[in-house]
């Protein structure tokens, strides 16, 4: 187990969980934990797992996150929890009994209380649910406390609803409402084929890390922030899919950012996901996709 380096033996109130793109849910927990942390005068902390669980557990190699491991920490900090534990998980680790789990996490941060969601599992198997948490804490000296869920159109806040409505249907209103602020993705911009500036639209190829959710193909308004540069975000239009009208194949990521001109090459750039503006398409011509590409332009800066 790795953590931020703060060392303390006095205890704290935890919570468990993935948190995979950190959204109302994992929020709503938070919460809870650092209410609870604060009643009990104990600092609160989080402790998540990387890889996923399941890629473990039914090797689901395929399952895409939702943000990288380092933008999990860094939003899990930012919902105001103290301390974060970085639980590598491990066929090791999945072999642990509940009661086992809690010693070995109890070796970095004490428990005084185990927040948790009504339907948490924990040990091998998922073997402990709320009622043998609390025999547990009984008998190993923290109480268990259980946040009510949050649920969005009747149905519960979810990382893999999130998931599904980005990859089925790239509707990233949906998930920007379940994660409670835009999707985002952040990659480095890499040589493209050229082609945006051929037409007069200039383009960056944004090579996204390996692992982590792309939402459907098609074309987004959308914000873009370029690192080590200060300022708001820049109003962007982005295609995702492959380039049907040059005859391409190769999935790609190309963003025009509007009102905006320089080298980006090598610079890391994060991408908010605003609205599906269409599907992508291939054209008859080049000079058809510009008129499209101008319209989508067109729309994106009257809604921007």
């Amino acid at each position: 187990m790795q953590d931020d380096p703060l060392s303390s033996d006095q205890q704290y109130t935890v919570t468990i969980g993935t948190f995979d793109g950190v959204h109302l849910g994992h929020r709503s927990l938070f919460s809870h934990t650092i209410e609870r942390a604060r009643s009990t005068n104990t600092p609160s902390a989080a402790a998540t797992f990387a890889p996923h669980p399941r890629t473990v557990l039914n090797g689901d190699t395929g399952l895409l996150a939702l943000m990288s491991v380092e933008d999990r920490v860094r939003h899990i900090h930012k919902s105001g929890i103290s301390r974060v534990i970085l639980v590598e998980f491990t066929r090791e680790v999945a072999s642990l009994s509940a009661r086992q789990f809690l010693e070995r996490l109890g070796e970095q941060v004490p428990l005084d209380s185990l927040v948790v969601g009504e339907n948490f599992r924990l040990g091998r198997r998922r073997e402990a649910g709320i009622k043998e948490l609390r025999a547990l804490g009984t008998v190993m000296g923290f109480e268990v406390v259980v946040a009510t869920p949050v649920t969005k159109d009747e149905a519960p806040v979810s990382s893999t609803r999130i998931r599904n409505a980005l990859t089925e249907h790239g509707d990233v209103v949906l998930a920007a409402e379940l994660l409670g602020r835009p999707y985002e993705l952040a990659g480095v911009v890499v040589q493209g084929m050229g082609r945006g500036r051929t037409i007069g639209v200039p383009t960056a190829n944004v090579r996204v890390p390996e692992g982590i959710v792309v939402p459907r193909n098609g074309v987004y308004r959308c914000s873009a922030t370029i690192y080590g540069q200060p300022g708001l975000p820049l109003l962007g239009v982005l295609n995702i899919g492959i380039r049907p009208t040059f005859g391409a194949s190769d999935r790609s990521v190309e963003l025009h950012i509007l009102d905006w001109s320089g080298e980006l090459y090598g610079v890391t750039v994060r991408i908010g996901f605003a609205e599906r503006l269409r599907d992508e398409r291939r054209f008859e011509s080049v000079d058809a996709l510009v008129v499209q590409i101008q319209r989508d332009i067109a729309r994106a800066r009257d809604a921007g």
